[in-house]
């Protein structure tokens, strides 16, 4: 923040809302990053600080909703840089959430993948291959077992 404090030396509302909106783009290109890498362990480090902020900027939009004339009140720099890092935090944000998806995405494919290799493997046991068992397989005509039907009409 290149702008003076306010008179008591803490933060604005609106330099706070720009602090934490710059935080937060670091946060959401680390994970970005950390995506690329696959590095699940650092991305769950992550989660816990990305969920604190986004906590704090909505906390802070909530404030202004309210609230108008906070910003309006604020030096016309800082309401500049808040357009300029929103317009940022909007483009990474975007970012961000294409990766996620792709990540998630890839990730369920491998598993329907292993589910499905799995399932392939399983019902190619040795049993439906044993004629003296052939029977026991689903839909198949048993001499020794006849063919049930059920009425559940009745």
């Amino acid at each position: 923040m290149s702008e003076a404090l306010s008179t008591t030396g803490a933060p604005s509302p609106a330099e706070s809302v720009l602090s934490v909106m710059q935080e937060l783009i670091g946060v959401l290109e680390q994970e970005l990053s950390l995506v690329k890498k696959q590095d699940v362990k650092a991305i769950q480090d992550l989660r816990r600080n990305k969920c604190k902020l986004i906590l704090d900027y909505k906390s802070l939009l909530r404030t202004f909703s309210t609230q108008p004339e906070l910003l309006k009140d604020a030096a016309p720099a800082i309401r500049g840089q808040i357009m300029e890092v929103g317009q940022k935090l909007e483009e990474v944000t975007r970012r961000n959430a294409a990766a996620l998806k792709a990540a998630a995405e890839a990730t369920q494919r491998i598993v329907q993948t292993v589910v499905r290799l799995l399932k392939k493997e399983v019902f190619q046991q040795a049993i439906y291959k044993d004629l003296r068992k052939a029977h026991l397989k689903l839909g198949s005509y048993s001499p020794t077992c006849p063919p049930v039907t059920i009425d559940r009409k009745a």
